[in-house]
């Protein structure tokens, strides 16, 4: 998978699945992950994706879940996350999303309907 795939799976699995981040260990281990990614902000995508990388590996069900996120291929509207109102991590850690978004690859748009 290259870079900007893993970051982009990564970002999924944060906006769709925040319950893998509800775990103690894992959610203790955020604040690291971003200010590493903080660090890295003006880092190529593979410096980010290894960073990613390196964080994620020591938990499995994120690991497993970014592996499967990234086999999905989506277009078009499939690419819009569920309205979970689930958003506590995006609000507790703004910059982890605000640093992948912008390193995400852009998939797909929704079509504009007049």
């Amino acid at each position: 998978m290259n870079p900007e795939e893993l970051i982009s799976a990564f970002l999924s699995v944060w906006e769709n699945n925040p319950e893998l981040f509800k775990n103690p260990e894992v959610s203790d281990s955020l604040g690291d992950l971003q200010n590493q990614l903080i660090k890295l902000k003006t880092a190529s995508d593979e410096q980010i994706a290894e960073c990613l990388e390196s964080w994620f590996s020591n938990y499995e069900a994120i690991t497993d879940a970014v592996d499967a996120a990234s086999t999905r291929k989506l277009s078009g509207a499939d690419n819009d996350s569920p309205n979970t109102g689930d958003t506590a991590y995006k609000n507790i850690y703004p910059k982890i999303t605000e640093i992948l978004l912008t390193r995400a690859p852009k998939m797909g748009k929704k079509e504009e309907k007049y």
